[in-house]
């Protein structure tokens, strides 16, 4: 990366390019692209890579949690209980939700504005 943006006029240029309205889009609003170094341009060309990669670990958790019950055989156990039907993917869904809201507030809830 250092190599790519040599100078703080690249990097300048590589700041603009961030406020673009299909970055913003993607990647959210630019912070601190007024005064541009080079940690806050890889901060921001990451947080794309990085939102894929959470999203296809929660789709993998959820394939977990769901398909894991099914061949086991868990899910006829939980149908003959007074239990909902949807036990199952209620428990996939709150396990991923918790695991999501605990990736925001590392990164996101102690941040400060």
């Amino acid at each position: 990366m250092v190599d790519m943006l040599p100078n703080q006029a690249a990097i300048e240029t590589e700041a603009e390019i961030l406020k673009n309205p299909f970055t913003i889009a993607t990647s959210g609003p630019g912070y601190g692209l007024d005064a541009p170094n080079l940690g806050i341009i890889l901060a921001h060309k990451s947080f794309l890579v990085f939102a894929v990669v959470v999203a296809v670990m929660s789709i993998s958790l959820t394939v977990r949690y769901t398909m894991r019950e099914e061949s086991a055989g868990y899910s006829e156990l939980f149908r003959s209980t007074a239990l909902n039907r949807h036990v199952g993917n209620l428990s996939a869904f709150l396990i991923v939700t918790g695991f999501n809201l605990v990736i925001w507030h590392h990164f996101y809830g102690l941040a400060e504005p």
